[in-house]
């Protein structure tokens, strides 16, 4: 953007790569979806890297005095299905304004978000305005249009969907923070303006000094420096020398946003993609470790129980007709959880087999999840250890430091526990199932858990800004590290995406396939009645 920029936004590596030749994006993202019924139309994932980010000579769109877009050189960034062109972003370099009679008339564009159908893409971007690559970083500006736009028009669930092929949507926020939503009919050119979005469009711009840009650097190395455990194991990273890098870098910052952008980019050094980066209450994308595939269906695991009961802290229950118990805990967080959690336990007390399913769980809190935990435990425990880095002396690891679990409760359940794990087992669902794993003859079921480790909490670094990461190496009971490996399971249960439907569940139903082999003479209640002490008389 030319000097100080009318959009707020500059490249935090300089100007882009040219090339001479034109690009033809309907070859760059061949359409190969087609609109479908909105009822039926499937949410789409969607990806945008860098690769997603193209220069841009020149963007018009002309629908006579009701809307006009006459935009010089820009930035495009594309998010893409399966190559298929979902929605995209225009960032103007240079001042650029608005011409309608329905709003927004002589309003300075900002950003101008466009959803589309996939077959349009050549027709809004035609080849001779495609210079080529497009500037670094672009696609967390892209990620971040997308989060505050994607809601409420041709999406399901927070995520996109394919609109009508006459359908689209021209959706511009100004420097000024104000939002003006068009609605385009390109068949018959006929546009329809939205007020209801006015207020809603990004956070305004809010300039940064280069030297505020640089110390917002500073502080996140230092972050990095005195508490990332996995420091000392990166000895080719040439650390001291990205922090030079990226505070140059962060001198051409124009927006506290960019700042963060530029912190994104050291930390990508790291390889580590369980580490993220926050602006205020803006999550930036990360490095992969998001795209988890969750090997569970609730709905089919409604279908398979049947009658469950919902609690209203992310606990439920039920119990089979075979009188085996089933108990979802997707946190731990609140004493209502903990609450919850001890009230199922008393109605599935008498229960010959447990499943507690761990595939939803993200959230919680140690102490909450070992009040719950204690109820399986017959004496102290140890179900991890931690290192932590010593602070100011070098990046070696601190002392071992064991987590320890304590029996709870008026009695415990002592029949088997089985613990669904997978890629939705996340931080403090992992810590809950290594603690469940305490338990006598407890097993894991199901796929290995995302490998986040216990110790991963949000670092304040500077004001208004956090970086996600992991605090300490965290180990399993049997000495095994858990960061990027996870918990593996004791029977790994091998499903394909496709069978997690309405109706089924592949792990659930294996899992209760496989206890029902359990003969009878073997089972016994979950809470036997316990007998009564001896007496001295005998």
């Amino acid at each position: 953007m030319d000097g100080r920029g009318s959009t707020g936004m500059l490249s935090l590596a300089g100007a882009a790569i040219l090339v001479s030749a034109s690009v033809d994006l309907s070859g760059v993202y061949p359409a190969t979806l087609d609109f479908v019924d909105e009822e039926e139309a499937e949410p789409l994932e969607f990806e945008c890297e860098q690769g997603d980010v193209w220069s841009l000579t020149s963007f018009r769109f002309d629908a006579g005095d009701q809307l006009e877009l006459r935009i010089g050189p820009a930035q495009l960034v594309v998010g893409r299905h399966e190559g298929n062109a979902l929605w995209a972003v225009v960032f103007p370099e240079r001042a650029a304004k608005i011409q309608s009679d329905l709003a927004g008339d002589g309003e300075q564009i900002h950003h101008v978000w466009l959803r589309f159908h996939p077959a349009r893409i050549g027709e809004l971007f035609p080849a001779r305005t495609v210079r080529g690559p497009g500037r670094e970083g672009m696609h967390v500006w892209g990620h971040r249009v997308y989060n505050r736009k994607i809601w409420r028009v041709w999406s399901k669930f927070g995520l996109p969907i394919v609109p009508r092929r006459n359908a689209l949507i021209v959706d511009i926020d100004t420097v000024d923070g104000v939002r003006r939503h068009f609605s385009v009919d390109l068949d018959t050119q006929r546009v329809e303006y939205k007020t209801n979005y006015v207020a809603q469009g990004l956070p305004a711009p809010q300039a940064i000094s280069r030297r505020d840009a640089a110390d917002v650097i500073d502080a996140a190395w230092l972050a990095i420096d005195t508490r990332y455990p996995y420091l000392g194991e990166k000895k080719d990273l040439g650390w001291q020398e990205l922090r030079k890098d990226f505070k140059k870098r962060a001198t051409q910052c124009e927006d506290r946003f960019d700042a963060a952008v530029a912190v994104r980019g050291l930390l990508e050094q790291l390889g580590d993609d369980g580490v993220w980066v926050r602006y205020k209450d803006e999550l930036l994308p990360g490095f992969g470790r998001g795209d988890f595939t969750i090997n569970a269906s609730w709905a089919g695991v409604n279908n398979i129980l049947g009658s469950i009961r919902h609690g209203k802290h992310a606990i439920s229950w039920a119990k089979t007709p075979h009188d085996i118990g089933y108990i979802s805990l997707r946190s731990a967080a609140s004493l209502g959880s903990v609450e919850e959690f001890e009230h199922a336990l008393e109605e599935l007390e008498r229960t010959w087999a447990l499943i507690v399913d761990l595939r939803y769980t993200r959230n919680g809190r140690s102490e909450l999840a070992q009040r719950m935990v204690g109820r399986f435990l017959p004496e102290a425990v140890v179900y991890a250890s931690s290192r932590a880095r010593i602070g100011g002396v070098g990046y070696e690891l601190g002392a071992s430091e064991e987590r320890k679990l304590e029996p709870s409760g008026p009695w415990r359940y002592q029949a088997p526990v089985y613990v669904l794990i997978g890629q939705g087992t996340i931080g403090p669902g992992e810590e809950l199932a290594l603690m469940l794993l305490q338990a006598p003859g407890a097993i894991a079921m199901g796929s290995p858990s995302a490998g986040m480790g216990l110790s991963v909490d949000w670092v304040d670094f500077h004001t208004g800004y956090g970086i996600f990461m992991p605090t300490a190496v965290d180990f399993d009971a049997k000495g095994e590290r858990l960061y990027g490996r996870g918990i593996q399971p004791d029977r790994t249960i091998e499903a394909e995406e496709e069978e997690f439907d309405e109706e089924n569940d592949p792990v659930l139903y294996q899992v209760l396939e496989e206890i029902l082999k359990t003969p009878a003479e073997g089972r016994r209640p979950g809470h036997a009645d316990e007998p009564e002490p001896p007496t001295e008389e005998g």
